[in-house]
């Protein structure tokens, strides 16, 4: 976890991609430096932050009872919310959000927690209101979707999310049916590299699927969404049943290179820690 004593006043790089449907192999069209505005003035111990609507939402670390904490747009506390433990009511792991929906003019968020498998969708605006916590549902996960954090709520019958490294049938985006249980798609592990030591376990989940992992985030209409990779200076957008519309890298040798799992001087540098999106730019 961070202590963040001047949240939002670092240095961000964005880099700005049209989401516009091109053929794939394209390179950043451009990128810029930006300094961040000061948020809050006070020190705050949490992890990250999210807007949402008029609200701030922070992602507590671990000295915290709660898994967030909410501040209204004056950057006022307003409320805790997802209090950590194991009971029915609790959460034992939450990263950040799933996702989260406007209906009725109310403020729908959903939370995946990876150790119980379970995702929940909490009402945020009836539970400031009542002072309460309001679940208004709660949709156990099948374990062998080995889900890992970066899980995105789409729709109630659609997840989609990166998987965990140690699944020994790994891919880069898996989706999900929450009603059937089913996994109904898989995007591959691209750029595509042989592995010639299958029957090695540990350096098929740890070497080789290690050098895979992505995050991913949707855009705000729910059309598409980028999977970025930590070890390939590399981005792809897909469509949301799985289909490959555009590549973005900066050097496709370079990549090759530095991420070939066979050889000692490989280096493990990460590109994408996080990424975010909006309708028109990643």
């Amino acid at each position: 976890m961070f202590r963040l004593s001047k949240l939002l006043s670092v240095l961000i790089v964005i880099i700005v991609v049209s989401c516009k449907e091109k053929e794939a192999g394209l390179r950043f069209n451009k990128e810029k430096n930006l300094i961040g505005k000061e948020i809050f003035k006070q020190e705050v111990n949490i992890f990250r932050l999210f807007y949402l609507e008029n609200y701030i939402v922070s992602r507590n670390n671990d000295s915290n009872d709660f898994m967030f904490s909410v501040y209204n747009n004056k950057k006022e506390f307003v409320k805790h919310i997802c209090k950590k433990g194991e009971g029915p009511d609790e959460f034992s792991d939450l990263t950040e959000f799933a996702g989260y929906d406007i209906e009725n003019d109310e403020i729908k968020v959903h939370f995946f927690d990876t150790r119980k498998h379970i995702l929940s969708t909490l009402n945020l605006s009836k539970s400031i209101a009542e002072n309460s916590e309001i679940i208004e549902n709660r949709y156990p996960i099948s374990s062998k979707s080995n889900f890992d954090e970066f899980l995105r709520y789409i729709k109630p019958n659609l997840l989609v999310g990166g998987v965990s490294n140690l699944d020994v049938n790994m891919s880069r985006v898996r989706f999900y049916n929450v009603k059937s249980k089913e996994i109904v798609n898989n995007y591959p592990l691209v750029p595509f590299i042989e592995n010639n030591k299958k029957e090695d376990l540990v350096f098929s989940l740890y070497t080789y699927n290690g050098i895979y992992t992505s995050i991913l985030s949707v855009k705000p209409d729910k059309e598409k969404l980028v999977s970025a990779m930590f070890h390939f200076d590399r981005f792809d957008i897909l469509n949301l049943e799985g289909k490959l519309i555009k590549t973005v890298e900066y050097n496709s040798e370079i990549n090759k290179k530095r991420n070939n799992p066979y050889s000692k001087d490989n280096e493990s540098r990460v590109f994408y820690h996080d990424v975010s999106t909006t309708n028109n730019y990643i």
